[in-house]
C-alpha cells in the first residue's frame, strides 16, 4: 500500500508517507482522505483502519481524469 504512517524514535513524531498508487513517485493528489478519522484511529491503536481513512494518492501525471484542472 502506498500510504505509510512511520514514527521517529527520539521525537515520537509521526510521519505520513504517500507515494502515487501507479508509479510510486511522490503524490500530491489525495481521494478519499480524512486525516482527522485517520489520527482518531491512530490514538485508538488502530493503525490499519487509519491507512484506510488516508485515502489514495497519486502523482499528477497518474491522477484521475476527474481531478484534473479543466481550467484553460
Amino acid at each position: 500500500m502506498p500510504v505509510s504512517l512511520k514514527r521517529i524514535r527520539q521525537s515520537g513524531a509521526l510521519i505520513f508517507l504517500h507515494t502515487c498508487e501507479v508509479c510510486g513517485a511522490a503524490a500530491s493528489f489525495g481521494f478519499g482522505v480524512s486525516m482527522r478519522l485517520a489520527l482518531n484511529a491512530l490514538e485508538a491503536g488502530d493503525k490499519a483502519s487509519a491507512k484506510l481513512h488516508l485515502g489514495q494518492w497519486f502523482c499528477r501525471e497518474h491522477r484521475p481524469e476527474t481531478a484534473a484542472d479543466t481550467s484553460a
